[in-house]
C-alpha cells in the first residue's frame, strides 16, 4: 500500500521497523522499552529466536530486486572483490570459526579466545535474533555472488544438452527453483522439522553416520514435497477457467 505513495516511504518503513527490532542498538541510547518484538508464549518474557520485525528486512530487499524497486548492480571485479572479501573474512568470525578455535585447531583455548572475544565485543552488530546490520551485509554480499556465478535470469543455469547428465541436472535446478519460489514456507517448516528430526535422532542413536544420513534425507525429502505442495495450493487448481 505505501509504494502506491511513495517508494522512498516504503524503504523508510521497512527500514525503521528493522531499527525499532535492533533491541541492544536501543538499549544503548535508552530506548530498550521501544524495541519491537513478540513473545515465545503468553507464560514468560521470553522473545522470538528470530525476529520478524527484523528479519521482514531481507525479505524485502529481496522483493524490491525482484520487482525492480532497487536496480540490478553492475557486474565487475571490484564489487565482486569486495563481496568475495567480506564472505572470506567472515568464515573465522562465524560460528563455524568458534567451534574450530574451541576445538584448538589453531593451538588455543576457550580463555582468551579471539573469535569469541570479538563476538562478544561486536554482538550488537552480528545479533542474528535481530538481524543485526553486519548479517544484512553479509546477506547481500552473498546474494550478489550468488547472482553473479548464475547469471542473469539464471542464464548459466540453463541446460544446454540432451543427455542423461542434462536432464539429471535440469531435474536438479527445477527442484532446487521450487524450494526457492516457496522459500518462506520451507523455512517455517524446517523450523518444526528440525525438532521432530533431532528428537528422532536422540531415540534412535547418533553414534551411527548411517542414522544422520538418512534423518537428513529424509528431512531434505519432505522439505521438497512441501514446496511443491505449497506452489500447487498457490496456483489454485480448483479454480475454474473462464
Amino acid at each position: 500500500a505505501l509504494s502506491r505513495i511513495n517508494l522512498w516511504l516504503t524503504g523508510a518503513v521497512v527500514i525503521a521497523v528493522w531499527l525499532f527490532a535492533q533491541h541492544r542498538i536501543l538499549d544503548s541510547v535508552g530506548a530498550g522499552h521501544l524495541a519491537l518484538s513478540l513473545p515465545a508464549e503468553p507464560w514468560s518474557d521470553r522473545r522470538w529466536f528470530f525476529n520478524p520485525f527484523g528479519w521482514q528486512l531481507v525479505f524485502f530487499t529481496g522483493f524490491a530486486f525482484m520487482i525492480g524497486w532497487i536496480p540490478k548492480p553492475p557486474v565487475n571485479k571490484w564489487l565482486i572483490g569486495v563481496a568475495a572479501l567480506i564472505v572470506i573474512a567472515n568464515i573465522p568470525l562465524s560460528n563455524i570459526g568458534v567451534r574450530a578455535i574451541n576445538r584448538e585447531w589453531f593451538g588455543l583455548v576457550l580463555d582468551g579466545n579471539p573469535v569469541i572475544d570479538w563476538r562478544v565485543d561486536n554482538r550488537i552488530w552480528i545479533t542474528k535474533s535481530d538481524f543485526g546490520l553486519f548479517r544484512y551485509i553479509q546477506f547481500l554480499s552473498l546474494a550478489y555472488l550468488s547472482w553473479v556465478l548464475v547469471g542473469v535470469g539464471g542464464a548459466r543455469l540453463i541446460v544446454q544438452g540432451t543427455g542423461t547428465a542434462a536432464r539429471i541436472w535440469d531435474r536438479i535446478i527445477t527442484i532446487l527453483m521450487k524450494i526457492g519460489q516457496q522459500s518462506l514456507a520451507v523455512f517455517v517448516f524446517s523450523m518444526v522439522l528440525a525438532r521432530f528430526n533431532g528428537f528422532w535422532l536422540d531415540q534412535w542413536g547418533r553414534d551411527a553416520t548411517w542414522h544422520t544420513i538418512l534423518v537428513n534425507l529424509v528431512g531434505v525429502g519432505l522439505l521438497v514435497a512441501v514446496a511443491y505442495g505449497v506452489g500447487w495450493i498457490k496456483s489454485q487448481p480448483w479454480r475454474v477457467a473462464r
